[in-house]
């Protein structure tokens, strides 16, 4: 047989070629709506991100110990929630690491920023057993290698002695002066009312569970400085979400957890902002 070439057969009734003509038709017409379905039900590449205007009542205060910095879904949820309040944690190599580490961090941070999310550098402190000058000398290269917002303090003492208070005044006072004008403090824990004095933020709760209601609420009048870090979390609960935006202002649930539970970003991300949103909503 030559190529190309079509074997001749007898021919088919009028009858039947007609009805193969009607169900030919019929599974192009349904082909056709399903692919309408699909392609009105699918996200398409490049797809306008419809934003929710809303001014939220509590914002999400992101440790991101990790490279590279997933940046395009924080921006994503930028655009989605240009009302919702981001801080976002920059943990080079246990503070600010070396002048390469900057270098490699540099375009992530300003992508970010650029977002309008606020980027704080991680600087940790040994519950005051570090020396003041090795924590001012991490502040000094977030200030000189990266352009960032602030500073988060980890390890911080939550009790009231006069010298862990003067020790972190001094560090928040040392970092400000180097125009990282938002000072976080990491207790993680219950924290003596003065840390709300020295510092913007004071991170109360970081725990592999939510904390307890009833001592959530003596944080009540302080709000606006509060802020709750709860990991290990496989399943986003609701009302104790709800509970948290009630009670303090910056909030943070992740399923991740081991021995660091901030090297990658929640995937309860989205729901976070979309129960922040509706418990905004007027």
């Amino acid at each position: 047989m030559a190529q190309g070439s079509a074997v001749e057969g007898p021919a088919m009734p009028l009858a039947a070629r007609i009805k193969w003509l009607r169900i030919a038709v019929l599974a192009l017409a349904v082909a056709r709506a399903v692919a309408g379905a699909y392609m009105l039900l699918s996200p398409q590449r490049g797809e306008e991100v419809r934003p929710v205007e809303v001014e939220c009542r509590a914002g999400l205060l992101i440790p991101l110990y990790a490279y590279p910095m997933p940046t395009r879904e924080l921006v994503r949820l930028r655009e989605e929630y240009p009302g919702l309040p981001i801080i976002v944690i920059v943990n080079p190599s246990n503070g600010p690491g070396s002048k390469l580490d900057a270098a490699r961090y540099a375009g992530a941070v300003e992508e970010l920023r650029a977002a309008n999310i606020t980027m704080v550098g991680y600087v940790y402190t040994s519950y005051t057993r570090r020396s003041l000058r090795d924590v001012e000398r991490d502040v000094e290269r977030y200030a000189s290698w990266y352009e960032l917002d602030g500073v988060f303090v980890d390890e911080v003492t939550c009790d009231d002695n006069a010298s862990h208070l003067d020790y972190y005044r001094r560090i928040a006072e040392y970092a400000r002066s180097q125009g990282l004008k938002l000072v976080i403090a990491n207790p993680g824990t219950w924290a003596a009312e003065e840390y709300f004095g020295i510092f913007d933020i004071v991170v109360i709760w970081e725990n592999p569970r939510y904390p307890p209601p009833d001592d959530l609420s003596r944080y009540r009048g302080l709000r606006d400085r509060a802020a709750v870090l709860v990991y290990g979390q496989e399943s986003l609960d609701p009302q104790a979400l709800r509970e948290l935006i009630d009670n303090v202002k910056w909030i943070y649930i992740t399923n991740d957890g081991g021995e660091n539970p901030w090297d990658t970003l929640s995937t309860h991300l989205g729901e976070m902002a979309r129960e922040i949103a509706e418990a905004s909503a007027p």
